[in-house]
């Protein structure tokens, strides 16, 4: 299983580093996690659209969601030729696209580009060996993290959510977590809806996680985030950086 990442940054893309996104590679698929800004070009250093078996969006923030309309050209006006390409995502995020895409008075089809699933708590995908797991977390919008396993080995992705029991649930016992820490090493006072690193690092020991990986950062300092996730009994801690790949093996 190898697991890409195509961008680390929150809110915006700095250069050379394109919005929180994933690509997710096993035995038989490939899903691309989160399509904020700048991650379509991240995507195809790695793989082709007509590669992918699918695609999952956690939230409809732009940081997460935004290159899907480029990528509704790609497939539909450009030189790219494939059967829709099935996309994931919480209740009603095509319309939240269409809105985007539709130019005159007549809706854009974005059903010739994209198949529409729309994503539950407790959802289950199988894509090839790949199977995908919804789990709804905590925050300002409908989200959805994803447990992706196969032959004996699971990821877990957070998506955007504050310190929430199906979070916790999500991370049990996966061989890596990859968790947000959209508040650094500082939450403000008020709702949570984003992870520091400490509670990360809270997290993932706490489900056992076999490795960390921080990302959605929004700025705060790296090293200093892997410490904080360290202290708090994580293990493996590692800082996503755009390009950085795991690689694992059901043998380790």
């Amino acid at each position: 299983m190898r697991i890409t990442t195509l961008g680390t940054a929150s809110p915006y893309p700095r250069p050379g580093d394109a919005n929180s996104s994933f690509l997710i590679e096993s035995r038989q698929a490939r899903v691309w996690v989160d399509a904020g800004s700048g991650s379509l070009a991240a995507l195809l250093a790695h793989s082709r659209l007509e590669e992918l078996d699918a695609v999952w969006i956690s939230h409809t923030h732009a940081d997460h969601f935004s290159d899907l309309a480029v990528t509704f050209y790609a497939l539909r006006y450009a030189d790219i030729s494939r059967p829709p390409l099935p996309v994931f995502g919480p209740p009603r995020w095509a319309e939240r696209l269409r809105t985007v895409l539709t130019h005159t008075s007549a809706p854009s089809p974005i059903e010739d580009a994209f198949e529409v699933h729309e994503v539950g708590d407790g959802l289950t995908a199988v894509m090839g060996d790949l199977e995908l797991t919804a789990f709804e977390v905590l925050h300002d919008a409908p989200c959805f993290g994803v447990r992706a396993s196969t032959d004996g080995l699971v990821v877990g992705y957070t998506g955007d959510t504050g310190p929430c029991r199906r979070v916790a649930e999500l991370a049990e016992g996966v061989d890596l977590l990859i968790s947000e820490a959209g508040y650094g090493l500082v939450a403000p006072h008020e709702q949570p809806v984003h992870l520091t690193a400490t509670q990360a690092g809270a997290v993932a020991a706490d489900a056992r996680a076999a490795r960390l990986l921080l990302t959605h950062l929004a700025g705060a300092d790296v090293d200093a985030c892997v410490a904080a996730a360290e202290a708090a009994g994580a293990r493996e801690v590692v800082g996503a950086r755009p390009g950085l790949v795991v690689e694992l093996s059901s043998e380790r």
